[in-house]
């Protein structure tokens, strides 16, 4: 991944253990980890690395797959392979609880429909926003947001 990081950002790049990053306390405005929690021993370990070096009213950003969402069933089969075999997903409720743990959370969600559905490039922005409405627990990628307590 940081080869092809590399190719994109001009910028520097480190690999580390999301449980222990290199990085001082309070080091970040803003941090994000995008299907991490799912591939990880300890989610509860990583969002507490995350808050750990993002500053007093800050941002801590999740984002993480909703197995039982349309995608997920959808995808049921593809789940069972590498490298989903091993992924533990997270239920709403696990997601907020993480993230209570460092502040104030929002839950977001987004990709209600499962794939490529006829008609999705018109109708597509409509059935999203029916399904934020109507069906929250059916949204495939969730957005959790923790906004730490300002000192």
């Amino acid at each position: 991944m940081l080869t092809a990081a590399a190719r994109r950002v001009q910028a520097p790049l480190l690999a580390a253990d999301a449980g222990e990053l290199p990085f001082r306390d309070e080091a970040f405005d803003v941090t994000i980890a995008v299907t991490v929690c799912e591939f990880t021993a300890s989610p509860a370990a990583v969002v507490a690395e995350l808050a750990r070096v993002t500053r007093p009213g800050g941002r801590v950003v999740i984002g993480a797959l909703n197995r039982r969402s349309p995608w997920g069933l959808a995808r049921r089969r593809q789940l069972r392979r590498p490298p989903w075999q091993a992924a533990r997903f997270l239920t709403r409720r696990q997601l907020r609880a993480l993230g209570a743990r460092h502040g104030q959370v929002k839950l977001h969600g987004t990709l209600v429909m499962p794939g490529t559905v006829p008609g999705s490039q018109r109708a597509g922005c409509f059935h999203e926003a029916i399904g934020r409405r109507a069906c929250p627990a059916a949204r495939a990628f969730q957005v959790l947001t923790v906004e730490k307590a300002a000192c």
